[in-house]
């Protein structure tokens, strides 16, 4: 297919897509009408003449050929809160966006694969990334964001339409809930369905859901499902790299449908960025690396400013989870070792809730979730 006509498909598929979009309601109130309406975002990594990507307010077009490992192409969609308050923060899971108390902490939610259980449906970790039974003094949690995700071996039951004894407010992403609302004691439990994901909503504060349920949507800064691990990129000119214009910890897991789908993301400052793949350059190299195909990966991506060029830089280090753990920072020579070192500035936050880290690193529960079992 030449230029030409593969342009002419691209805007024909995309202006389809945009004649069907209804942008007349807000997106979870399309959802409680039409639960059953899916939209998957997905980059298509393997031998695809070209993947059509579109988001919430505006579209990503990528062509991908061959079947080596394409560029990690950082999405570019608006970053902008859905709240303008400095205490709320923004959830992702797939390619569902939400807004949060900031403060709130990080739990399990039920998931499907053992006849729905939570591991667990409590406050685990705090904001900061903290993890609760490791800390002396328990910082009081005013609520918590759980995902499908095992963070422990003591696991809660969970029957839709059953008693659930919810011990504060929380948001589930990617539970295994079907959409509805649940009452009970003045607790109300809202599930919708956002771009084919569950969203849900536990509280007894009216104001507090409707809230949190109009900032869901769809714009992500991480692709929300990827074929496969994508290839680094250390993203240097002659002249140099300008200024750090923004960067994300982007975090995957391999889905039922064994493509790895987006877990965890938030954006990072220009000063733990830099630190980050600093650390990352500085660690020993790799010797081993014994997980080809790994269950879990990360990446850290950061675009820079190109003070001599029309273009934009995009520097990515991948983060490879298997036996002790392994970092790709795009220098084409060898991978380095991941160190405690170089996983403290980024593995923070909900990273120690959603990430289980190198298997064999004796320092993992220390930033990561951990083995379990």
């Amino acid at each position: 297919m030449h230029d030409q006509e593969l342009e002419q498909v691209l805007r024909a598929g995309l202006a389809a897509r945009a004649e069907e979009a209804d942008t007349t309601a807000p997106v979870v109130d399309r959802a409680r009408a039409d639960v059953g309406r899916r939209r998957r975002t997905r980059w298509s990594m393997v031998g695809a003449a070209a993947a059509v990507t579109v988001i919430a307010g505006g579209a990503s077009v990528v062509a991908v050929t061959g079947n080596e490992p394409p560029d990690f192409v950082p999405l570019e969609v608006d970053r902008t809160p859905g709240t303008a308050d400095r205490e709320w923060r923004t959830e992702y899971w797939a390619d569902v966006a939400v807004d949060v108390p900031a403060d709130w902490g990080y739990g399990g939610a039920p998931s499907s694969g053992r006849g729905r259980v939570a591991c667990y449906p409590t406050p685990m970790v705090t904001a900061d990334g903290e993890h609760l039974e490791r800390l002396r003094s328990k910082p009081e949690v005013s609520g918590y964001v759980g995902r499908p995700i095992t963070m422990t071996d003591s696991c809660a039951g969970y029957v839709a339409g059953a008693p659930f004894e919810a011990n504060g407010p929380f948001v589930w992403l990617g539970a295994a809930v079907p959409p509805g609302v649940i009452e009970r004691d003045g607790f109300v439990q809202e599930t919708v369905e956002v771009n084919g994901t569950t969203l849900t909503v536990g509280t007894t504060d009216d104001a507090l859901r409707e809230r949190i349920l109009s900032t869901a949507r769809g714009g992500e800064i991480c692709a929300a499902y990827l074929d496969r691990i994508p290839r680094a990129d250390y993203a240097m000119t002659d002249e140099g790299r300008g200024d750090l214009l923004h960067a994300e910890v982007c975090a995957y897991h391999r889905s039922d449908d064994g493509d790895y789908r987006l877990s965890y993301a938030r954006t990072l400052n220009a000063a733990v960025a830099e630190e980050t793949y600093a650390a990352a350059e500085a660690a020993p190299r790799a010797t081993v690396d014994c997980d080809d195909d790994p269950f879990e990966f990360v990446v850290v991506q950061a675009t820079y400013d190109d003070p001599f060029g029309s273009e934009v830089l995009q520097r990515t280090a991948i983060y490879t989870m298997g036996c002790g753990g392994s970092v790709d920072v795009g220098d084409r020579w060898s991978t380095h070792t991941m160190t405690p070192q170089s996983a403290a500035p980024w593995a923070t936050h909900g990273i120690p809730a959603t990430v289980y880290g190198p298997s064999s690193a004796p320092w993992v529960y220390d930033y990561f979730i951990g083995p379990q079992g």
